[in-house]
């Protein structure tokens, strides 16, 4: 999660589990009930704690430059441009839940260190759902229109 202005983006979350993100100007202050492990802050002025006030966990790194291979020292907004991959070396890497990397390199689903421009998923473009209403153990024939973006 990178430079937003507000806890908005999180306002209401709880009970939830939140592993090896990296919180980068920007932090989820308005998460209650919640569980933090593994997770990275940076650059979030007085907001760096973490867990934030209000939920628990383990392993965080606070105030800690997750050295990425090309992003601004002061943050910015999002561009393709930036590699947010990690550095040889990198305070995160290894440093996650089973010894996985923190961010998008690691967890359960790591990207391969090889960011597209776009995503492989598709882009759906509209959604057509016929009736408003199915009676239950009925069916609902819906149609998607999507898009490839590679």
């Amino acid at each position: 999660f990178v430079n937003r202005s507000g806890s908005y983006n999180f306002d209401g979350l709880q009970e939830m589990i939140f592993e090896n993100n990296i919180f980068y100007g920007y932090h989820p202050t308005s998460t209650t009930n919640s569980v933090f492990n593994n997770n990275l802050t940076f650059y979030n002025g007085s907001a760096n704690a973490m867990p934030p006030a209000g939920n628990e966990g383990q392993g965080n790194l606070v105030d800690v430059d997750p050295e990425f291979v090309n992003y601004p020292p002061t943050g910015g907004n999002f561009s393709w441009d930036y590699d947010f991959n990690l550095v040889e070396g990198s305070p995160a890497a290894g440093a996650g839940t089973f010894g996985t990397d923190i961010g998008l390199t690691g967890g359960s689903f790591p990207i391969d260190g090889n960011l597209k421009h776009h995503p492989a998923t598709p882009a759906v473009l509209s959604v057509n759902l016929p009736t408003t209403a199915v009676q239950a153990g009925g069916t609902l024939q819906i149609s998607i229109e999507a898009t490839s973006r590679d």
